[in-house]
């Protein structure tokens, strides 16, 4: 087949057919269909999705446990803070609340967002 091409009306290279011509029947359009699809390659079935299930695991597990890790470091310096000078301690749980707020609200955010994206 031919690729769609655009053209002036006026182009004298341009042939319009005549609406007297006859339009092909119905067994010469399946014999046609039939030709074409003789020729065309045979449907290969989709290989099956490999299971990522322990990969899965092993990151979420590993992200949990450094999540764990991370929240343990921030409760040992803050108690560490406290027991030290408890201004100190006090800062730091400011700090802390004000991270955990923005993370809150950047989590929020990228929710909106998704739920946005389902509407489009």
């Amino acid at each position: 087949m031919t690729r769609p091409e655009s053209f002036r009306p006026d182009d004298p290279r341009v042939a319009v057919a005549s609406p007297d011509e006859p339009l092909l029947t119905r067994a010469e359009l399946r014999e046609i269909e039939a030709a074409e699809a003789a020729n065309l390659p045979a449907v290969v079935e989709p290989a099956q999705k490999k299971s990522r299930f322990w990969g899965k695991l092993f990151w979420s597990a590993a992200g949990g446990l450094v999540s764990l890790a991370l929240g343990l470091a921030v409760a040992n310096l803050v108690q560490s803070l406290f027991s030290y000078a408890p201004w100190l301690g006090w800062f730091a749980l400011a700090l802390t609340a004000l991270a955990g707020l923005a993370l809150f609200v950047i989590a929020m955010r990228e929710l909106i967002a998704i739920f946005r994206l389902e509407k489009i």
